[in-house]
């Protein structure tokens, strides 16, 4: 009878620790969006970092998560749909091998920076020129597009239907809470302005 009292605990105890596993997990944002990134050169591979203080080493640096915003947005410019699917506040310890490129920009050693993966679609059924970020506004100060740490190349020419997806960052410092995006206007084929541009906020 102990026997079969203890192995009933047992199971009890298993069953349940697999039913918190499982909610655990039930509450995870959804990555799917990241299917098919191919990384970046210059940045380790934030995919895994879905809580905070979550961490990863990788070959590039030591990153921790700070904080995260899973809820999508999609702005729309003329025939260019926008669509944010995340936006992460992250510390960035990079390895040794990339201060060069990270002293372009800044002269810290470790640093935070706002980031956000993103979708653009060109709907319309013929060219686009578009880029998401001309100019990015916060406390510190106003950043331009040429200071994007991903520099994944989802700006510039868009075909019909053609969608680009990557990585837009930078570098911030302390009560850069939100930032404000300014986006390029949207051009045709022959560099004929289409639209205004809009802002838009990434807030972690």
């Amino acid at each position: 009878m102990p026997i079969r009292f203890f192995i009933g605990i047992l199971l009890v105890v298993l069953l349940a620790g697999c039913q918190q596993k499982a909610t655990a997990d039930d509450h995870l944002p959804r990555t799917d969006y990241v299917t098919g990134y191919n990384g970046n050169a210059q940045i380790p591979d934030d995919r895994t970092l879905l809580k905070e203080n979550d961490t990863i080493q990788a070959e590039k640096g030591f990153m921790t998560l700070k904080e995260a915003n899973f809820e999508p947005q999609t702005i729309v410019v003329g025939d260019i749909h926008l669509t944010i699917h995340d936006v992460k506040r992250i510390h960035l310890e990079p390895d040794y091998s990339m201060v060069d490129y990270f002293h372009q920009l800044t002269h810290k050693e470790t640093f935070d920076f706002v980031k956000a993966y993103v979708t653009i679609e060109n709907t319309a059924k013929e060219t686009r020129h578009f880029s998401p970020v001309a100019t990015l506004k916060a406390a510190s100060g106003t950043q331009s597009f040429e200071r994007d740490i991903y520099l994944d190349n989802i700006s510039g020419s868009f075909a019909p239907s053609e969608k680009k997806q990557g990585n837009i960052g930078y570098i911030t410092e302390p009560g850069d809470d939100t930032l404000t995006v300014t986006t390029s206007a949207v051009f045709d084929e022959h560099e004929q302005q289409l639209t205004k541009q809009t802002t838009f906020t990434l807030q972690p």
